[in-house]
């Protein structure tokens, strides 16, 4: 019996359906190590910061605050920073501005904020904030924001998408010419056989 045919449509569908879904996993699973990566370096950076703070125990340590911390970061382009006092001064900056970054905590950080995304313009930051207490006495945390650009993961995850999308579509259609092809010869009935070869008689 020869193949229904609808065949190479549903084949092809398949196709298409397991196509999408490695393209999918392969996106996603980029996407989750990127941001993990971002994470840690986060987390690292807010370690940082918060051995530089614990070093503040007066007002002359306080105010070389911004030393300190230009020293500790400021040689990486991609780190955004900002330190707050208790009543939303700026101690430190750097990267994004201030008024962008301390969305991320308005009136003050009062528990560590999860990582979060920032845009800044055309800039986008990905970062957490959290309170950091000083060793000057009664004095009350200071909000600690730290963000790393993503704008280059960004964009490269858009173009990687975009791409993963067209080869899917491309490699759907080939798979859909290839099916109906072979279904094709398939389905063609057979050659017809050869009428017998007669002998001419004896004389």
């Amino acid at each position: 019996m020869p193949p229904p045919r609808h065949l190479p449509a549903l084949l092809t569908a398949i196709a298409a359906l397991a196509l999408a879904v490695l393209a999918a996993v392969t996106w996603l699973t980029l996407s989750i190590q990127l941001e993990e990566q971002d994470r840690r370096q986060v987390q690292q950076r807010l370690e940082l910061a918060r051995r530089l703070l614990v070093r503040v125990d007066g007002a002359g340590s306080l105010a070389d605050l911004p030393l300190h911390f230009q020293a500790a970061f400021a040689a990486d382009p991609r780190l955004a920073v900002l330190v707050q006092g208790a009543y939303g001064q700026v101690l430190y900056q750097q990267g994004a501005s201030p008024q962008v970054l301390a969305a991320a905590a308005p009136g003050g950080v009062h528990g560590p904020v999860p990582l979060a995304i920032w845009r800044d313009g055309r800039h986008l930051w990905r970062g957490s904030a959290v309170p950091m207490q000083t060793q000057l006495s009664g004095a009350a945390p200071l909000s600690v924001v730290m963000a790393v650009e993503t704008s280059a993961q960004d964009a490269f995850l858009t173009s990687l998408g975009l791409t993963l999308a067209a080869y899917v579509l491309l490699a759907t259609l080939a798979c859909g010419i290839a099916f109906t092809l072979v279904l094709r010869r398939a389905n063609a009935p057979p050659p017809a056989a050869a009428p017998p070869r007669t002998e001419p008689p004896l004389d």
